[in-house]
């Protein structure tokens, strides 16, 4: 809920979310991510009637994840990535796929993130430095990195589909762009 003063509201606020979890705490309690989870997810969301997908995590090529991919993006759905936190011209993936829209970010001075990756295969740039929002055991917390512009540019996203609910999924990465 918007504008109650209460913890923290999205760039959408009156949007359906579709919480879709993909990984896991592994046995050294670290996040772990597999390729055949994240694409089930995908397949998942795109088949529940997703119309925007938020990828707030990064990593190597994939032939599952791209295989995932292209369903999702062929079905009409809006793809959304995180660009990566290395701070260089290095490409990560799922945000390099030629489908996904890849995202960087900057600070409150509309300045890249010293950790934001960067390059001419980014699609948009979005506030990412200490960004407030939720975290663990039902609190909210300051963070940083592409993994906080992806979600603004999804919820950016879905204002456009509002607005423009006959748009392709094409048309709305224009407007993005």
């Amino acid at each position: 809920v918007g504008n109650n003063s209460l913890g923290t509201t999205g760039v959408t606020w009156n949007c359906t979310l579709m919480a879709v979890r993909a990984g896991y705490k592994d046995t050294s309690g670290r996040g772990s991510l597999q390729h055949s989870d994240i694409a089930a997810s995908i397949i998942y969301a795109t088949d529940s009637g997703a119309d925007i997908i938020n990828m707030s995590f990064g990593g190597g090529d994939s032939e599952t994840i791209q295989g995932a991919i292209d369903y999702a993006s062929a079905s009409g759905v809006v793809l959304i990535a995180s660009a990566g936190n290395g701070g260089c011209n290095c490409i990560q993936y799922p945000a390099a796929y030629d489908s996904v829209l890849s995202i960087s970010s900057f600070d409150h001075n509309d300045v890249k993130a010293g950790s934001s990756n960067y390059g001419d295969w980014i699609d948009v740039a979005a506030p990412g430095v200490e960004i407030y929002s939720t975290f663990v055991n039902g609190t909210y917390a300051f963070s940083s990195g592409t993994s906080m512009a992806a979600p603004q540019v999804s919820g950016v996203a879905g204002l456009i589909l509002a607005y423009n609910p006959g748009f392709s999924h094409e048309e709305v990465r224009q407007v993005l762009r």
